[in-house]
């Protein structure tokens, strides 16, 4: 490897917290990335995400959010809840 890009490397993560992953579905996704990398996860919730386009009207859709227990970085999982009408 590149000395450069494994000097990049090594300190490009020294600052994260944690990185977040959308997810077609919450409770699949824990599963799934449990079994690949061993992660256990604090209990999954349930919010309004709060957000607003660019042309300033609302984005506010309900997600269903996991956080890994380990870290950091920990990992985030967030699955979009479809509305009832859509």
């Amino acid at each position: 490897m590149d000395p450069t890009l494994e000097t990049l490397a090594s300190s490009a993560f020294d600052n994260v917290y944690h990185v977040g992953h959308l997810v077609p579905d919450l409770a699949t996704a824990m599963d799934s990335v449990s079994a690949a990398m061993q992660i256990s996860w604090a209990p999954p919730f349930e919010m309004r995400s709060g957000f607003t386009r660019p042309d300033g009207s609302a984005d506010d859709q309900t997600v269903r959010i996991a956080f890994s227990m380990s870290g950091p970085p920990y990992l985030e999982l967030i699955e979009v809840v479809a509305d009832k009408d859509s």
